[in-house]
């Protein structure tokens, strides 16, 4: 009697089921914590920490306002997302955490706010993306096209953490190197 019951069981069990399906997946991928029904370690973190909450918060409404990313240098926010979710996996999880979301912050508030006016931009030529303009500031570096549209944000790595930005800046006396995600380039200082 086992052995008939036991392939029928397996064939229920992995049926599919239409509304248990809608339910649970969804063509829109999360791109931030979901405090109504917390489904990694991360996010239950994130829900249940009210500073790391409150980031998250932030972070939302920048997006709200925004709208859609289009920079070329700029990770895509679900990309940023799933790259956060791993601080889970983090023995500094909350650290951890926290970075990854005031570096989303700082790259978020670059995209909405206005030129700032300041010292002319240098040139770069990036294997990957052409002759960019560099406008090195003290902790971001913003990294223009030719036409002066907002590309991407730079910044270092902050010590100590296992968080890594994006887009990561090494500054030093002869080029700047950037780092996206694991392609490196190179920019000769003018």
């Amino acid at each position: 009697m086992i052995r008939i019951c036991l392939p029928l069981a397996l064939a229920v069990l992995f049926a599919p089921c239409p509304a248990l399906a809608q339910e649970t997946s969804s063509d829109t991928p999360q791109t931030a914590a979901d405090c109504t029904a917390p489904g990694g370690p991360t996010d239950q973190l994130v829900c249940n920490t009210p500073a790391l909450l409150a980031l998250d918060r932030q972070m939302t409404a920048l997006l709200a306002k925004m709208g859609t990313i289009d920079a070329k240098l700029v990770e895509a926010q679900a990309d940023w997302f799933e790259r956060r979710s791993k601080c889970a996996t983090d023995k500094h999880a909350a650290a951890c955490t926290e970075t990854a979301y005031r570096e989303r912050i700082a790259v978020l508030q670059a995209l909405t706010a206005p030129p700032a006016q300041g010292p002319a931009p240098f040139p770069c030529r990036f294997e990957t993306a052409g002759i960019l303009q560099i406008d090195k500031g003290d902790t971001l570096t913003l990294v223009r096209d030719g036409t002066g549209r907002l590309q991407g944000v730079a910044m270092p790595r902050e010590k100590g953490s296992r968080w890594y930005p994006y887009l990561r800046i090494v500054d030093s006396p002869e080029q700047l190197r950037f780092v996206v995600g694991n392609n490196t380039s190179y920019c000769e200082r003018p």
